[in-house]
């Protein structure tokens, strides 16, 4: 079984923001397709592996959760990882999952997760704000909180958006992923708008046949995300 390739500990300069057209989010959803039919045992294989692990940290109360988020993006830059080596006509397979944890951005990856976690228990908090109380058949929405909310939430998963290979694989700071992150997912709102249309029209489509449809969609999309990643930051490290 081959050994996932190894990426340069050695910060690169920041990289420069493409912009990508419609036509580019459409180009992403087909190469996410052709990537998958090159290896849709491994693809699977990861998704199952993944799914399973999510499921024993669900019956770990708070820690389970904590561990999920604070690894989260070590987890997907082992997808991208793979998707990295498909892409170059190297084999895929499950270890790929766990490439991030041997990686030397492992640590910043975790403090990643870290943001992330507080990024989402602020949210939360303004969720629970948002719906201020509940009675029978009737929910009580406090206007403004909801208002601050929606807000809140467009340039917040703007900033993550690419902040996972960014810092894994251009070896940014967390602070300067965020950054970036977030500028380029403001310059290429189109092109970004029509291929998440694009993945929740998947996503659905995949749950409908008791959800089997998801072994496809879900490695399918981390593919494509891989190489809209590639297309928006060309620069990033092969």
């Amino acid at each position: 079984m081959s050994e996932p390739s190894p990426i340069s500990p050695v910060q690169a300069t920041e990289p420069r923001i493409h912009t990508a057209t419609a036509a580019d989010a459409i180009a992403w959803i087909a190469a996410g397709w052709e990537a998958f039919k090159r290896a849709p045992g491994p693809w699977i294989g990861i998704l199952v592996v993944f799914f399973l692990i999510n499921l024993v940290a669900a019956f770990i109360p708070v820690v389970g959760s904590l561990a999920i988020t604070l690894l989260g993006p070590v987890f997907t830059f082992g997808w991208l990882l793979g998707a990295r080596d498909l892409d170059a006509g190297k084999a895929l397979t499950v270890g790929h999952l766990f490439a991030g944890f041997g990686d030397p951005a492992r640590n910043s990856l975790i403090l990643l997760g870290a943001v992330q976690l507080l990024a989402s228990m602020g949210a939360a908090l303004l969720g629970v704000a948002a719906i201020g109380g509940m009675a029978p058949g009737q929910l009580s929405v406090n206007p403004a909180a909801l208002l601050v909310l929606l807000i809140v939430l467009a340039p917040l998963i703007a900033v993550f958006f690419f902040a996972t290979p960014l810092v894994g694989f251009d070896r940014q700071p967390v602070g300067a992923a965020l950054r970036l992150s977030f500028n380029a997912t403001f310059r290429n709102w189109l092109a970004l708008l029509i291929w998440g249309l694009a993945a929740m029209v998947l996503m659905l489509l995949g749950a409908l046949p008791f959800g089997l449809g998801l072994l496809v969609a879900a490695p399918l999309l981390v593919a494509s995300y891989y190489r809209l990643y590639r297309t928006i930051f060309p620069h990033a490290t092969p």
